[in-house]
């Protein structure tokens, strides 16, 4: 029988007679787990326009994204990331406008989950200053001959303390 990451650490602490109770994280076992949700509706928009969504906070753990959208128009495709942020050593992240979902068809009405992979963000605990980073999502056009209409929404839910 294998154990988990988070078991272990249960196990070894009570293998060394020490108090366990606090050895897991909050987003690892009894943490809060919020949602952020943001609407925004494209009004003749050119390829590349950046909304930001919302702020996700230092600490948290993405568990879910979910992205409702209109039929934005032909040949229109939608990313999500987020934008430049400092992480918690003081450092620049560069922004990643495609880190949670790539290049996803929003030229038809649909909904669309993501995060749905650790290489997609799934499970990532936000390391960043006390700002957080703010969730970003960004109009790809195809064929680079379209305007984007219509409304997204966006729904991500994350574990805190």
């Amino acid at each position: 029988m294998a154990d988990s990451t988070q078991y272990a650490k249960i196990v070894a602490k009570q293998a060394d007679g020490t108090h366990y109770q606090n050895v897991l994280i909050p987003s690892e076992h009894s943490g809060t787990v919020r949602v952020a949700y943001a609407t925004y509706t494209f009004a003749s928009a050119a390829e590349g326009t950046v909304v930001n969504l919302f702020n996700i906070p230092k600490n948290a753990r993405l568990i879910s994204g979910t992205l409702v959208h209109d039929d934005l128009g032909t040949s229109v495709e939608l990313d999500i990331g987020y934008a430049a942020h400092t992480n918690a050593a003081g450092s620049t992240v560069p922004l990643d406008a495609d880190k949670f979902l790539d290049g996803t068809d929003v030229s038809s009405a649909g909904k669309v989950s993501f995060l749905g992979s650790v290489a997609l963000g799934f499970g990532a605990i936000i390391d960043t200053d006390d700002e957080g980073f703010v969730m970003t999502a960004t109009t790809v056009d195809a064929d680079g001959t379209n305007t984007t209409s219509g409304t997204i929404t966006v729904i991500v839910e994350y574990v805190v303390n």
